[in-house]
């Protein structure tokens, strides 16, 4: 135990002294695309993997689904960034809020952003030939666009539409897309989209991490076991075994080869799977969250 903290403890100075030369200690910002569809696109710089998440809330004469969310447990963000889109919307006007997209955390609040129809989001099949003389609100700037066919004689542009929230630093729970009955409540029949009919999808999302750079944030994660070893709430006699992964971690990263990140990753999954082996035996669960929820970030980052 006493070897791997000494090891530790000579990786952070070095990084402190040589390490951030390089890469910056704070102030980076990293993009964790979620999903892999192998259809990746770059909207304002951000990286998404378009249809990478599927979130669909609707209701049609086929189904009813007024919510679905999706599993962040484990991430600290700054933003969330957001690619979605309106379905059976063309009878919609400008300024009804459609739906909502809230972010909750793991300490049981949350945020809200609105889905308001010509504002942020709007009809994906706007341009479709045959919805022309029954849009009845403004196209929303596209986020990503892609050419089809689907349910027309012609072929057209679809459309995606982008959006963002500004999260708290603090570790999150999920992500969910709920639809406001105001969508297919008392809205008009045009002939095209129906009253009483209507759809949102989320088709990608993003998140954005600020702060360390990776080998600054295994250092930290090194750094806060020992801390928790310290202040009781690991087993010091779990710590070998957790540093031992932690130490092989950094030392594949200080590592010159293209396999760096893999190996990295690797050894972090098998810290989490031990401390989760460990929970309420010899690690707190409160500590145990931290430790994945750190971890988890780092493979996310690594793996980007």
């Amino acid at each position: 135990m006493k070897n791997n903290r000494i090891t530790i403890a000579i990786f952070v100075v070095s990084f402190l002294l040589v390490g951030s030369a390089t890469t910056a200690l704070s102030g980076s910002t990293y993009f964790i695309p979620l999903g892999d569809d192998d259809t990746p696109f770059t909207y304002n710089d951000i990286p998404f993997e378009q249809w990478g998440a599927s979130l669909e809330v609707y209701k049609t004469d086929f189904g009813f689904v007024p919510t679905q969310s999706i599993d962040l447990s484990g991430y600290i963000t700054e933003k969330i960034h957001i690619i979605e889109a309106a379905a059976w919307a063309t009878n919609v006007p400008d300024g009804v809020v459609v739906g909502h997209i809230n972010v909750h955390y793991a300490d049981g609040s949350s945020e809200t952003l609105d889905l308001v129809v010509g504002v942020n989001i709007a009809e994906w099949a706007y341009d479709r030939t045959e919805n022309q003389p029954y849009l009845n609100h403004t196209k929303v700037p596209p986020a990503y666009s892609y050419w089809t066919d689907i349910d027309s004689a012609y072929f057209y542009w679809g459309h995606n539409f982008y959006v963002q929230i500004t999260t708290q630093e603090k570790p999150l729970d999920n992500l969910e897309l709920i639809l406001d009955p105001t969508s297919y409540t008392g809205q008009p029949d045009t002939g095209m989209g129906l009253a009483d009919w209507f759809g949102i999808s989320i088709n990608a999302i993003t998140l954005q991490v600020s702060g360390e750079s990776p080998e600054g944030m295994l250092s930290g994660l090194a750094l806060f076991i020992m801390d928790e070893v310290d202040s009781g709430n690991i087993d010091p006699e779990l710590e070998g075994s957790l540093l031992v992964k932690m130490n092989a971690a950094i030392s594949a990263m200080e590592k010159d080869n293209p396999n760096a990140a893999t190996v990295a990753m690797n050894n972090l999954k098998a810290l989490i799977n031990h401390v989760e082996a460990q929970i309420g035996k010899k690690i707190t669960p409160e500590a145990a969250a931290q430790i994945i929820q750190q971890a988890n970030t780092i493979i996310a980052i690594l793996a980007g």
